[in-house]
């Protein structure tokens, strides 16, 4: 669902009686846990703006953007709420995990970067979300989460955004390719990593190809197959 407009606080707020109503369910096995969907996208490419809401609609998934994110870390105080939510075993699953992710790409992240790697570690030990950006694909374990590129040639991307915002063409494309580099500046500096590999990714889509609609339609079924997400390969025979 979408950050309701009075205040960021009051979606966590919101948010926190969601987690508290899931794990209730969860205790009485009325629910299962389900792992995270990652959007990584290219400006322009519709991925942020219209399939990430989509798709968290669809599958009935709790949405985060990159701003809740950044307004999360941001805040001490709401930093907090979101701590206060996990167990202390799972939260040094979350502190363990962000160790080996420092070790193996050899960062050496500064004290913002360490609290948001470990924001955007509880959500995803909450699971049943759709987090865009701030590269949690690079945060969340591989076996917790759905990770997806969306993409798009650039003249597609300035044309979106120009009709978007209502801008003339050299000014979206201004846009455009400053909020690119600057994401893959972020990406690499934090995480030592390319965003644009598609490497990183377990599905990428290309939205000029494929509508909107039809990428959130795709991505749920392929979320709904038989696809073994902890060990990324296919469940024989569906089992």
């Amino acid at each position: 669902m979408d950050v309701p407009s009075n205040s960021i606080e009051n979606f966590i707020n919101e948010q926190l009686v969601r987690w508290k109503e899931t794990k209730a369910k969860r205790d009485k096995n009325l629910e299962a846990h389900k792992p995270v969907i990652t959007i990584s996208s290219e400006p322009g490419s519709g991925g942020e703006s219209q399939l990430a809401p989509g798709l968290a609609r669809k599958l009935e998934f709790d949405l985060f953007k990159r701003d809740i994110i950044k307004e999360i870390s941001d805040s001490a105080h709401i930093s907090a709420k979101i701590m206060e939510t996990i167990g202390k075993d799972r939260l040094a699953d979350v502190s363990e995990h962000i160790t080996k992710v420092i070790a193996d790409r050899f960062l050496w992240p500064d004290l913002y970067l360490e609290h948001l790697m470990k924001v955007i570690g509880i959500i995803g030990k909450h699971g049943n979300a759709v987090i865009v950006g701030r590269g949690v694909n690079f945060i969340i374990p591989p076996e917790e989460r759905l990770s997806i590129r969306i993409v798009a040639p650039l003249n597609i991307r300035v044309q979106n955004t120009a009709r978007a915002l209502k801008m003339q063409h050299p000014d979206a494309q201004r846009r455009v390719l400053n909020h690119e580099s600057e994401r893959r500046a972020f990406i690499r500096k934090s995480f030592n990593a390319d965003a644009s590999d598609p490497n990183n990714y377990d599905l990428v889509i290309n939205t000029q190809g494929m509508n909107i609609e039809s990428s959130i339609n795709a991505i749920s079924d392929f979320w709904t197959s038989d696809y073994n997400l902890k060990n990324k390969t296919w469940l024989p025979d569906g089992k």
